[in-house]
């Protein structure tokens, strides 16, 4: 895809869908460079704190599942952007982020698996117990850690408001 066709695409979204987008891609090469200089814990509070400062405050009586679909879908056109994906930490981060600042507080799950190579670990989000940005089966098969996790609150970093 061209430069100038990703342009026309990217206009010719909707104001909200544009905004959402566009955070999204930041959050995608922001979140990564948090890990590596500051740790996880840090970056979730940072962009906690970040979300707590901008939160919009017109989504009071938006129905929390569009607000999801529509920071699901800026996270799934940017990858249709050819941009990498990312590991599923970063991506859940993302959208984690995307729905903080329009205020919908969702809970990070982390969930282990056996595989013939070890143990393998998945990240995704849930809202109200229900996989926002990842299939239910794939999240079946995972064992999820008992309680949904906040890195910045486990090491009692606090840099905003604990969203629980």
């Amino acid at each position: 895809m061209t430069i100038a066709k990703k342009w026309r695409s990217f206009i010719a979204l909707d104001p909200v869908d544009r905004v959402l987008f566009a955070e999204a891609l930041v959050l995608t090469a922001v979140i990564p460079a948090g890990f590596r200089l500051f740790g996880v814990n840090r970056t979730q509070g940072l962009l906690r704190r970040w979300s707590s400062l901008a939160a919009t405050k017109d989504n009071a009586g938006r129905d929390p599942h569009r607000v999801v679909r529509m920071a699901r879908r800026a996270e799934l056109l940017l990858r249709r952007t050819g941009r990498p994906d990312g590991t599923c930490l970063t991506r859940s981060l993302t959208v984690w982020t995307l729905l903080l600042r329009r205020g919908l507080a969702t809970d990070l799950r982390v969930g282990v698996r056996r595989a013939e190579s070890g143990i393998e670990a998945h990240a995704w989000l849930e809202l109200h117990g229900t996989p926002v940005n990842e299939d239910p089966d794939v999240v079946s098969s995972y064992g999820p850690y008992p309680s949904p996790l906040s890195f910045d609150d486990y090491l009692n970093i606090r840099t905003g408001p604990s969203q629980k």
